[in-house]
């Protein structure tokens, strides 16, 4: 099977990509890896659990689950196990073109190749966050490769990630360390949430000229406040049809959760991310309080 305009999407995590990801990938047209093929990846025939959503009934009712990220049968997944364990793919720095490794490509796209066989699916649909620090590598591999950037308020992504259990954890790829480090040396942890955003977004935005008309960005405000809207240009987009039953099982609207960031903060720690990400919040469009 030949990998024919793999869409990726991209974007700063915590900003709403899984949520998007979950609404895209119930569109009749896409594969991704699921819960499955991130856990048996030894198993040949894995991939072919994903036609279960073409069945009439039992398809549409686990797809809603999907839709609202309840935990039913199948899910699509990050499947970081896949892509840094089995594929190879560095996560805790930054990796461009001068780092590809052959091997690490051939056992990607054998798996998108098999994916898009089994599943009987034309085009391949793939949401990991930690591609932002590799979008080079990424394009070097998939010349044709879409890019579906989500952009939410750094404000609110920064509140999201310090309330997450695994923030401590995570990788500062643009200094090669752990977040705790910079938490031990003294360093104020919600700057820290803020310029993870910041970085994540403007290697994107400063790379984004690669794509040329293969690249879309979506603001989470607008995505979550009009959900088919949204959908309609990012299909136009990605060359998917405008399927009735993908429509139909869509919500309207989904809930804002950006105000959360101005509740639950200081006023030292708003201070801190205004002035931090002034310059990038208005470029953007977001308005400083």
């Amino acid at each position: 099977m030949k990998i024919n305009k793999p869409i990726f999407i991209i974007g700063s995590g915590r900003s709403g990509t899984t949520v998007f990801y979950n609404i895209l990938s119930v569109h009749p047209e896409v594969c991704w890896f699921s819960n499955y093929s991130k856990k048996f990846l030894n198993v040949k025939l894995i991939p072919m659990m994903h036609r279960v959503l073409d069945l009439p009934f039992a398809g549409n009712y686990l797809k809603t689950g999907i839709i609202s990220n309840r935990k039913y049968f199948i899910q699509p997944r990050e499947a970081g196990r896949i892509y840094h364990d089995y594929c190879g793919f560095v996560h805790a720095i930054k990796t461009t073109e001068s780092d590809l490794n052959f091997a690490t490509e051939k056992k990607f796209k054998d798996l998108i190749q098999k994916h898009l066989f089994l599943t009987g699916k034309k085009r391949f649909l793939t949401k990991q966050t930690t591609n932002t620090q590799r979008i080079r590598l990424i394009n070097t591999m998939f010349r044709d490769a879409y890019y579906i950037h989500v952009i939410r308020d750094g404000r609110a992504v920064a509140n999201s990630f310090l309330n997450v259990s695994w923030r401590r954890d995570t990788d500062i790829w643009w200094t090669g360390e752990k977040a705790y480090k910079w938490e031990e040396k003294g360093g104020e942890v919600i700057e820290l949430c803020g310029l993870r955003w910041k970085n994540n977004v403007n290697e994107i935005l400063n790379n984004k000229h690669l794509f040329e008309n293969r690249y879309i960005e979506i603001k989470y405000e607008d995505f979550v406040s009009d959900v088919k809207g949204a959908m309609k240009r990012v299909l136009d987009f990605c060359e998917l049809s405008h399927s009735k039953a993908f429509f139909d099982l869509l919500p309207q609207a989904l809930p804002n959760r950006n105000s959360q960031w101005a509740e639950n903060l200081t006023v030292n720690q708003k201070n801190l991310l205004n002035e931090l990400l002034e310059s990038s919040l208005s470029e953007l469009g977001y308005k400083l309080d």
